[in-house]
């Protein structure tokens, strides 16, 4: 048997509370070893056991209650007055409230959570995310459901069970999600919306030559669910937001009044408010908007290629695998571009999915980049001495 020394800075002590030495945990990860103090420690499955049982119950009450009053003694999987719109109602309406209750919580330390990182302005644009999502989630199964059991209908004591199942999963997720809430999952959340939505709508679209067209054909008044599109490009807009917003403030501890820092979060935001702002103006030869959504998209361009041509300028710290790694994305970006306007090899659906693919890709390596600023520098704050029992040799 081996016993661990630990010898840990006074102000590291001070900083993570490290006042019981017998709450101190060492678990093995897969990034190694970590040292976790058990008084901090967010117990997910103890508190969303306790807690998301009591709204299912109260939930599931409800729809049996409102069952009975509209005299269903029979209920549909899917359709009016079905489990799938009830599920919708209630249980994701049910969700949120415990959501937001865990997240406030968490802000007022009442709980350990991960919460209390994340700034209060930052709520709304996140809530909304999550309801949406939610709700798209929600909707997608339901419609799978209705394929797989067509006009399948359940008597009132099952069709009450499995809303209380449906109910529970849900509430559980976000109770998960309010304890577990963190850049590292906003970033996560922001690729799902993004790769997940524009993968939905291209598999909705009744027009199945929607290639043919364009890209942005997804998101225009002639595809079939274009909201499925426009409205993923909002929400990774929003998402996208609220992450700069808390990574900033962050660096800003370590970084201070860095003018580089500051223009690069200018350059940053006003890419996600334009990226919102090809989902907000879908593209039309009609209407007060014609042509609003072809000076976005530029600006969307342009935008992302002075980010790339100056990230060596305005990220210090910047590691030199990211920073040739944006020059060779920049290049990519030229070279589709020629390869689309002047010597016209590709489609315009190819030029547009490959430069959405790369712009997609650059985004989600500089917020892991930030990521890794806010965390701030890297210090040796422990000394690790490992001691054989038997024979008290240092090995």
């Amino acid at each position: 048997m081996k016993v661990l020394k630990i010898t840990i800075s006074d102000e590291t002590a001070e900083k993570y509370q490290l006042s019981d030495p017998e709450a101190l945990q060492v678990e093995t990860t897969t990034e190694g070893l970590l040292l976790v103090n058990e008084h901090h420690r967010t117990d997910v499955q103890k508190i969303s056991l306790r807690w998301y049982l009591l709204p299912t119950l109260l939930l599931t009450s409800l729809f049996l209650l409102g069952q009975l009053k509209l005299g269903n003694h029979q209920v549909l999987l899917n359709g009016d007055q079905s489990i799938a719109s009830f599920v919708l109602a209630l249980g994701l309406i049910g969700g949120l409230v415990s959501f937001l209750y865990f997240f406030i919580r968490g802000k007022r330390q009442a709980i350990e959570t991960n919460t209390k990182d994340i700034y209060w302005r930052n709520l709304p644009a996140i809530f909304v995310a999550l309801a949406i999502i939610g709700f798209l989630a929600i909707s997608l199964f339901f419609r799978m459901m209705r394929l797989v059991f067509l006009g399948a209908s359940f008597d009132l004591f099952t069709a009450t069970v499995l809303f209380a199942l449906f109910d529970a999963i849900i509430n559980y997720t976000l109770i998960f999600v309010a304890l577990s809430l963190t850049p590292r999952f906003l970033t996560n959340l922001l690729t799902v919306t993004i790769f997940g939505g524009v993968m939905l709508a291209m598999a909705l679209n009744s027009d199945n030559y929607w290639w043919q067209y364009n890209f942005s054909f997804l998101g225009t008044y002639e595809a079939t669910n274009s909201w499925q599109f426009n409205l993923t490009l909002i929400l990774a807009a929003l998402l996208m937001i609220a992450l700069l917003d808390f990574l900033f403030v962050r660096i800003e501890r370590f970084y201070p009044k860095n003018i580089r820092l500051r223009i690069l979060r200018v350059l940053l935001t006003l890419t996600a408010i334009t990226l919102g702002g090809v989902g907000l103006f879908p593209y039309t030869e009609t209407g007060p908007f014609v042509g609003v959504h072809n000076q976005v998209a530029a600006m969307l361009i342009y935008l992302m290629i002075i980010l790339m041509a100056g990230i060596k300028w305005l990220l210090p710290a910047g590691n030199d695998e990211f920073i040739v790694t944006s020059y060779v994305i920049g290049v990519l970006l030229v070279v589709i571009s020629i390869l689309f306007q002047n010597i016209h090899y590709l489609s315009l659906t190819a030029f547009e999915l490959l430069a959405f693919i790369l712009a997609f890709a650059w985004i989600i390596l500089i917020l892991q980049n930030l990521q890794k600023l806010a965390a701030g520098p890297k210090e040796t704050s422990a000394t690790i001495t490992l001691t054989d029992v038997k024979d008290g040799n240092t090995d």
